[in-house]
């Protein structure tokens, strides 16, 4: 079976930007890092556009202060140097200005925006909040220091260049429910890493506050038993009342034993009333497939 999703017709493409803004709403790159993204950037005809940061920073776990990194990410959205925003770098951090985001009343100009895993957050307020689409895809420095394998980088290109115009991903049906259906619709897939996810629960830019969708998650380097508290959470919060289709990706680095992950997996699936599927090769691996997020797809 495939999951099938047009790019966007709108979207920027890379040959028409020289430029693109390169931003670090969590957790910051090291200067060698920074050398490394560069020399990545210009081997794609690049050049990174990095906001200066005006306030010290007084957490090490964050790229700079919440007011410069708001500032750094207004500045990528709002200006008008490049039409692609690519994130550096995951860690934790982007949670923690979305609610001073959401109060912008300026209009985000039509951009690309890319990143995954703590950039969850920021996707799911542009898909759900402002409904605009954004690319789930390795991170700038995973691209740079040589941590994504090449069919990865690859696809990521094609999908740039506009290149890759109808995107296609191999799936396979974990219940009954998904053995069932066959070309069918699906309403856009939102998510990205289950832990922000979850923290999203109350939040103005939750999962489920804007009608019928479909879910996409995956985590890294958790315990078996806080992987279990989270769905649990997402289902005691009838988050997938208005979810018509879930999509698990990889789950990697997790240290317990993998015996108690298949078993809580099972266990939760068992419990759902809509189809799940298995999509490979999505999440903290070293092929990360860059997906589309916030649109409709085809179930194939």
């Amino acid at each position: 079976m495939k999951l099938v999703i047009d790019r966007p017709k709108n979207w920027p493409i890379l040959k028409n930007n020289k430029k693109i803004y390169v931003i670090s709403p969590a957790y910051s790159s090291s200067l060698e890092e920074i050398l490394k993204i560069n020399k990545f950037l210009e081997n794609w005809g690049l050049e990174g556009i990095f906001y200066q940061p005006k306030e010290r920073n007084d957490l090490e776990f964050l790229s700079n202060s919440d007011s410069d990194r708001l500032n750094e990410l207004k500045n990528a959205l709002y200006g008008d140097e490049s039409e692609i925003i690519f994130c550096s770098a995951g860690g934790y951090g982007s949670a923690r200005i979305v609610r001073k985001l959401l109060k912008s009343k300026e209009a985000i100009k039509n951009k690309l925006f890319l990143g995954f895993s703590d950039i969850t957050s920021l996707h799911l307020a542009l898909n759900n909040y402002f409904n605009i689409p954004t690319l789930h895809s390795p991170m700038l420095r995973q691209l740079a220091v040589g941590k994504i394998d090449q069919q990865a980088v690859n696809f990521l290109h094609d999908i740039l260049t506009q290149k890759e115009l109808c995107l296609s991903y191999s799936i396979k049906p974990l219940n009954e429910l998904a053995q069932n259906i066959q070309n069918i619709n699906l309403p856009k897939l939102l998510g990205g890493n289950l832990s922000l996810v979850q923290t999203s629960i109350g939040t103005d830019w939750q999962i489920n506050n804007n009608g019928d969708y479909s879910m996409l998650i995956e985590e890294f380097d958790e315990k078996f038993y806080s992987i279990d508290k989270m769905l649990n959470h997402l289902q005691n919060a009838n988050v997938f009342n208005n979810c018509k289709a879930l999509f698990i990706g990889d789950f990697s680095k997790i240290e317990d034993k993998k015996k108690y992950l298949a078993e809580i997996l099972k266990v939760f699936i068992s419990d759902l009333n809509i189809p799940v599927f298995k999509i490979e090769n999505i999440g903290h691996k070293k092929r990360n497939l860059a997906i589309p997020l916030g649109l409709e797809m085809i179930l194939q």
